[in-house]
Parts: structure tokens; sequence; C-alpha cells
């Protein structure tokens, strides 16, 4: 993880999640299908480097960082479960490790951005953590 950068706020209760994972600056399209997440999307709706980011600021704000959390929690859920196939995560890696790794290699890589975050997701992981 490089630590030049900032760490990706990634929260664990519902106010952390309300207080510091930045909001969408417009009202958020909940109207596109499940698997329509990108992995642009992924940076511009559910992530923020800026420590002084705000709460959302209306319902359709909340509603899509709550889409963002159970979006990476039902990723990293299925990528325990194939843990070893293409990647093998430490014992000690946490799922805020997992998502730092995604934001910087998707960084790392723009022409990526296009994909399904869940398989930019994997492809960040098999990257970071490959069977050795």
């Amino acid at each position: 993880m490089a630590t030049a950068r900032l760490p990706v706020v990634l929260a664990a209760s519902c106010y952390s999640i309300l207080t510091a994972i930045s909001p969408v600056t417009h009202a958020a399209d909940l109207t596109y299908p499940p698997g329509d997440l990108t992995g642009d999307d992924l940076l511009k709706f559910c992530v923020t480097r800026d420590p002084m980011a705000k709460p959302p600021a209306n319902r359709d704000e909340s509603d899509q960082i709550i889409r963002c959390l159970g979006y990476f929690e039902g990723t990293v859920t299925t990528m325990l479960a194939l843990n070893g196939a293409g990647f093998c995560l430490p014992e000690n890696v946490r799922p805020a490790d997992i998502l730092v790794n995604s934001v910087n290699w998707l960084e790392a890589h723009p022409d990526q951005k296009h994909y399904l975050a869940a398989s930019d997701i994997v492809a960040a992981t098999q990257a970071k953590w490959p069977c050795r």
C-alpha cells in the first residue's frame, strides 16, 4: 500500500458511513440494473480521499452510500469464499485493505475503470496478493 497517499475511508458503522464517505454531488440514479456499477462509478460515488467530506444531503445520496457499502461487502464476501482461486489473501487482510488496494489499482489503471467494479476489485486483489 502506498504510504504517500491518504487512506481511503471505509466506515464500519452507519454513522461513519454517513459522515466519512463522500456523497454524490447530484441525485444518485438508482434505476440502473445492479450489475452496472463500474470501477469508475466506484471511484465517483463510493470513496473519497477528502478528510472534510460532508454527510449525505438527501435520501438519494444516502441510498447511494448504502448501495456502495452493500456492493463492496458482497464482493468481498464472495472473494473470501473463492480465496485461493487466482489470489491468496493473507490472514490479517481486512476489507478496508482490499478497498484501499482496489482504489489505488483503479487510479493506476484508468483504462480498466469501465469494467464491472467487482471485476476491477478482483483484478486489483490478484495483482496485490497472488498465490505463490
